[in-house]
């Protein structure tokens, strides 16, 4: 069960109207892929290469500690499956991180 997750913007879901795009969790498992939305924000404040939001944004320091908790909450969902031996595909794994049921 190998899963990986990352931090990235979604330019193709630029709003026309506010011009900004969505900080999302990328989940991937088996080529399958499944995005959680964390916040909007403008792309000129995005560090491609850190994966997080640039020191120039006024609130940087929040937005960055809400992406880190979001990847950690992520990672411990998957952690836990991977424990409990569930052969879960992506939609369950999405089910669960939004509490769907």
């Amino acid at each position: 069960m190998n899963y990986s997750c990352k931090v990235i913007i979604r330019l193709e879901k630029k709003s026309k109207v506010t011009n900004e795009v969505p900080v999302c969790l990328t989940i991937i498992k088996e080529r399958q892929t499944t995005y959680k939305t964390i916040f909007k924000i403008n792309p000129e404040y995005w560090d491609e290469d850190k994966g997080c939001i640039k020191k120039s944004h006024p609130n940087s320091n929040e937005f960055n500690a809400s992406i880190s908790k979001e990847k950690a909450e992520l990672e411990k969902e998957i952690l836990l499956l991977n424990l409990s031996q569930e052969t879960q595909g992506v939609t369950a794994i999405r089910n669960k991180i939004q509490q769907r049921t």
